[in-house]
């Protein structure tokens, strides 16, 4: 028996093959099969998936145009690498009843107002499960256990500004993380930047701004012009080197 999928050119001598390989496209989309996620604390997934989001860029720097596809990109591949019972919560009202709410935010707000007296939203906020509400009205306030700032070829500013809201005492995170990726080249897009620019921020300025801080950064770099790639991950001063697909 052959099986084979309309316009591909994959064929599958038996079920028993087609059914191998799904298992294993299926594996790779949740990341975590035979690796005991259940037994992971969230912010070990979280980290776990941040590593794999920097591989990913680094093997693939254009699967996402903007930094708000990347956002979209990380969403779901924690979502996947989540056990299914850990990945809503309820949050009682007794006016109410219970509200189904996914522990993935995308932009929820900052429990503290920032500098213009505004509150902020995270980038993506891994909100603490069992719900905790911190004040009213409790949807609102949710103590978050895990927060990730973004930045897509950004400079100094940027970097500084992610760094600032994760760091004052008020933010009420558990874990802090950065992501700052450079995308370099002169013509595969007018969102790339230039290698030269001056705008770059090194690691060892990264390094620099965290340290003291209690933030991890996965920090990556692909320059198209020298086929060079760099991919670290930096926390209590220390930088690693990630290992890459070949």
């Amino acid at each position: 028996m052959l099986i084979s999928f309309p316009d591909s050119r994959i064929a599958f001598p038996s079920l028993r093959s087609f059914l191998k390989v799904t298992k294993a496209i299926s594996i790779s989309a949740n990341g975590h099969q035979g690796r005991g996620s259940r037994w992971m604390k969230n912010d070990e997934i979280v980290n776990d998936t941040l590593e794999a989001l920097t591989k990913e860029f680094m093997a693939n720097p254009y699967v996402c145009y903007t930094e708000q596809g990347f956002h979209a990109l990380f969403f779901t591949m924690l979502f996947n690498r989540l056990p299914v019972e850990d990945r809503y919560s309820q949050l009682g009202n007794k006016k109410l009843g219970d509200k189904k709410v996914c522990i993935i935010q995308k932009e929820y707000p900052t429990f503290h107002k920032l500098k213009d007296s505004k509150r902020g939203h995270w980038d993506i906020a891994v909100l603490e499960n069992p719900l905790v509400s911190l004040k009213s009205p409790a949807y609102d306030f949710l103590k978050v256990d895990s927060a990730v700032e973004f930045g897509l070829n950004e400079g100094l500013r940027h970097l500084e500004g992610d760094i600032k809201r994760l760091s004052e005492k008020e933010s009420n995170v558990a874990h802090k993380f950065i992501v700052h990726f450079y995308r370099l080249s002169n013509t595969e897009s007018l969102r790339d930047w230039n290698p030269r620019s001056k705008r770059i921020v090194s690691s060892e300025e990264v390094a620099r701004r965290i340290k003291g801080a209690d933030i991890v950064a996965y920090y990556a770099v692909v320059d198209r012009t020298r086929n060079k790639r760099q991919a670290l991950k930096i926390a209590d001063g220390r930088v690693q080197e990630l290992q890459l697909r070949s």
